[in-house]
């Protein structure tokens, strides 16, 4: 099926506009499970995706952080998170994104991912590159983990919060510096566009993954999981990198 990408682009926007709106403001947060939050917005985000998305798309399925319904794999779906990075929307702290990926065949061909309160458009249609705000991007080149700008990402959860720290433990003094923004969609896309060289993760869930895969994937990075294999939709794990730093890493895992 063909993707309106100016289509899909005005939609994000309209929620990263949503969201703007309503940055800045005192927010409560519910528990969802383990260690992690949501807000009222998440669900108004999701819900404005939904609508906007059955107008043009009614026979394409819907799947969302906050609406998650079964889908029938083996036909289209949408993977949307609204809020990416909850937390730090909830905290006044501007490192969070609303993001949208389209999935055919078990392949994301279209993905988008939008930091409204920085003005960031990221996207990727498989076979064409990826962009930031119309401008091509590509992953960086640094090839030595100790020159390298390290981000690690995780999941909820006490097994997650054990894992990332027992990693940033490991992997800190091997690098040049380790920058955390706690947005996995905003991580990377800060990989694909050569702001960072490494992003790794444990735990998190496809719709956090999803549309930064493909941006990072046509921006010539390596996505892959922990086992060295290409990533997919089924994983919780990733890596995502250029091929020289995904191979190190690699051998630090499985070391």
């Amino acid at each position: 099926m063909m993707i309106d990408q100016n289509k899909i682009e005005s939609i994000v926007r309209k929620v990263g506009a949503y969201l703007a709106e309503n940055y800045g403001q005192p927010l409560k947060q519910q528990l969802k499970e383990g260690t992690h939050y949501d807000t009222i917005h998440d669900k108004i985000a999701s819900d404005i995706y939904h609508d906007e998305l059955l107008k043009s798309y009614p026979d394409i399925q819907f799947y969302s952080e906050e609406v998650e319904l079964n889908v029938d794999t083996s036909k289209p779906y949408w993977i949307i998170d609204p809020i990416e990075g909850t937390t730090n929307f909830a905290r006044n702290i501007p490192f969070f994104a609303t993001q949208i990926a389209y999935v055919e065949n078990n392949k994301v061909l279209y993905s988008a991912v939008y930091l409204p309160i920085l003005q960031e458009l990221y996207t990727a249609t498989r076979g064409h590159g990826a962009y930031c705000n119309g401008i091509k991007i590509s992953v960086g080149s640094v090839v030595n983990l100790n020159k390298a700008v390290v981000n690690v990402g995780k999941g909820t959860g006490v097994d997650n919060l054990t894992w990332w720290g027992n990693t940033l433990s490991h992997l800190a003094p091997l690098t040049r510096t380790i920058r955390l923004y706690g947005a996995t969609g905003i991580d990377i896309c800060y990989v694909a566009s050569g702001k960072l060289d490494l992003h790794i993760n444990h735990g998190s869930h496809n719709y956090d993954y999803a549309p930064g895969s493909l941006i990072a994937d046509e921006a010539g990075a390596k996505v892959t999981n922990f086992s060295g294999k290409d990533w997919s939709l089924e994983d919780r794990d990733i890596i995502v990198s250029n091929s020289s730093l995904c191979s190190k890493i690699l051998t630090i895992i499985r070391s």
